[in-house]
């Protein structure tokens, strides 16, 4: 995941993000968002995910993804 981070302005002309909700149970922590970006060859589209977080020995650590891709709508 690190490594295609790294990677993506190979990728992308731009990624913004759009919206991030942060819901707090106790130790764990559901962080749920979508980001719109624009690939280099004008192709849009957008991400939308949730990551599920736990506070474990004082830090907190991702335990799970899920990240899909959606077309953008059209303006």
């Amino acid at each position: 995941m690190i490594a295609d981070t790294r990677n993506a302005p190979k990728y992308f002309a731009s990624n913004h993000l759009n919206d991030v909700k942060v819901r707090f149970y106790g130790d764990t922590a559901i962080a749920q968002g979508n980001e719109s970006w624009q690939r280099h060859n004008g192709e849009r589209g957008r991400f939308v995910w949730t990551d599920t977080w736990i506070r474990r020995d004082g830090r907190w650590q991702i335990v799970a993804a899920e990240d899909l891709i959606v077309p953008e709508s059209s303006p």
